[in-house]
């Protein structure tokens, strides 16, 4: 349940039925299930955001964000605090005061075309999501969307500027990933998961066959390996670094922890797609002829195919669950056009079997915000990588720089090499 998400009598009839099938919105606690450990450490948190220079910014917000079971939060008049988001509501306070005091620039270098896109793709969000609800909570619902959303991109964009900031910020992750992936690995072996201990509820591992798959403080198993995955090649620019090379490794190796005790196919694919994205770095002038060369591959396969194309997200298995229903949803989504083209869709639980659950961000867009979001946020990719693709030819012929140097592009920047770099030449 997000902020302010309570709702009237006749309100609670009509959605009663579907409380469970839209994730998004509707139910969750109605009172405080903060433990008082995580009260303490979610104000010294906020006290440090307000307090201490931006360069040390980072380390309390992700350790606090991070490391604070996901859920915690104080419940007033309706209105849902998570520990997350009293801090980034306390940054954003922060953010107001160097902008209108101290006369600093958040946004150094200006508005960029990714900081455009995500402002107008936040916004579209938040109006279509209360234009397909029709209903007087989704207002407060989308303002703590907003915050969570914008304030975020906001606090990192003004606090991640140079090389610096990103290294110091990466060696700070380290330690976190490395708790969480201790963590990990005891619940997986053991089924006793460590974050219980300042949860004011115990979560019960979930598990497949005989495998636990652990979560750690995250609110799933997937949520949990994903960060393990987009963080392994990160680590492993650390490690092309002879100042960082241990620091590197050790990075890498809780990256991977985290993601294999995940026991979830989503993370593992991202985990192995990052390391074929690294390997396409010797081919990186080339990007242009393999990127031609995987479209036409697709549409090959869509002429010879008896089912569409995207029924081959039903091979994708690495763990022994379930991937049908994911092409299911894509094939729904695809016959239900009219359904949500325009802001979005209610109805999908009724498409078929576990539709209720929009597993595919891309389609969730869509379900939330019809396919002027699902537009935007493609957009969002399209502005990033291209970011990263020109930062790599401004370097071009330096291997060192290219590889592992951070260029900046408007006052923010972007990794010029690695995994990035190579796949948006």
């Amino acid at each position: 349940m997000e902020l302010g998400q309570t709702r009237s009598g006749k309100a609670r009839k009509r959605w009663g039925h579907k409380m469970g099938e839209r994730m998004y919105f509707g139910g969750g606690a109605n009172e405080s299930t903060m433990h008082p450990i995580v009260m303490i450490i979610t104000l010294l948190a906020v006290i440090l955001v307000l307090l201490l220079p931006r360069r040390k910014l980072f380390a309390p917000i992700m350790f606090a964000c991070l490391l604070i079971p996901a859920g915690a939060q104080l419940n007033y008049g309706g209105f849902h605090l998570y520990s997350p988001r009293i801090i980034i509501a306390s940054a954003v306070v922060r953010l107001l005061w160097v902008t209108i005091v101290r006369k600093e620039k958040i946004l150094e270098g200006g508005l960029t075309a990714l900081d455009r896109t995500f402002t107008i793709w936040a916004l579209w969000r938040a109006f279509a999501f209360v234009a397909l609800l029709k209903d007087p909570a989704a207002i407060p619902n989308q303002v703590a969307f907003l915050l969570d959303s914008y304030g975020g991109y906001l606090l990192f964009r003004y606090l991640l500027r140079d090389e610096r900031d990103v290294l110091a910020a990466l060696k700070t992750m380290v330690p976190i990933v490395g708790i969480i992936a201790v963590c990990m690995l005891y619940e997986h072996l053991t089924r006793v998961n460590v974050f219980n201990l300042i949860r004011t509820a115990e979560i019960e591992p979930w598990v497949r066959g005989t495998r636990v798959r652990a979560q750690g403080p995250f609110g799933q198993s997937i949520t949990a390996g994903c960060l393990g995955a987009t963080l392994l090649p990160l680590f492993v620019w650390l490690c092309k670094s002879r100042k960082t090379t241990a620091v590197g490794i050790l990075g890498v190796g809780a990256a991977f922890l985290v993601t294999v005790s995940s026991v979830a196919s989503t993370p593992l694919t991202a985990c192995l797609c990052a390391c074929l994205a690294m390997a396409f770095w010797y081919v990186r002038r080339y990007m242009r002829a393999v990127r031609w060369a995987v479209c036409s591959g697709i549409v090959v396969l869509a002429l010879v195919m008896k089912a569409p194309v995207w029924y081959l997200l039903a091979r994708v298995d690495f763990v022994g669950g379930h991937s049908w229903d994911r092409a299911f949803l894509v094939d729904q989504f695809a016959v239900h056009l009219g359904d949500w083209w325009l802001f979005g869709t209610t109805e999908n639980a009724s498409w078929g079997y576990s539709t209720w659950d929009t597993c595919n961000q891309f389609i969730h867009e869509a379900a939330l915000g019809g396919v002027a979001a699902l537009g935007l946020f493609v957009l969002l990719f399209y502005h990033g990588f291209s970011m990263i693709g020109r930062a790599r030819k401004r370097v071009s012929g330096d291997s060192k720089a290219e590889w592992g140097g951070v260029v900046p592009w408007g006052g923010a920047f972007h990794a010029s090499g690695g995994v990035s770099g190579g796949c948006v030449l």
